[in-house]
């Protein structure tokens, strides 16, 4: 019931995207991140901490432009927020 409300739905992701990450599984951490993207919708300041993170982990796959639009996002995002 709770995931189903869009900014738990969101942190869960996030944080399920942690844990892949320290597992090194970059695909399920890149899914999870594309997920809290799409949860955050609403709340800016998780919004632009998934697009950060989802872009760390495209250039550490070496998608270079990917990651360049999910940082660019992250930063719009992190600037509309203050």
């Amino acid at each position: 019931m709770l995931l189903q409300v869009p900014h738990i739905r969101g942190q869960a992701a996030l944080l399920m995207g942690d844990a892949y990450t320290d597992l090194r599984d970059a695909d399920k951490a890149r899914r999870a991140y594309e997920d809290a993207l799409h949860a955050n919708a609403a709340a800016p300041a998780l919004l632009a901490e998934a697009a950060f993170k989802l872009g760390r982990n495209l250039y550490d796959q070496g998608k270079r432009g990917p990651a360049r639009e999910a940082l660019q996002r992250a930063r719009r995002q992190s600037c509309s927020k203050r």
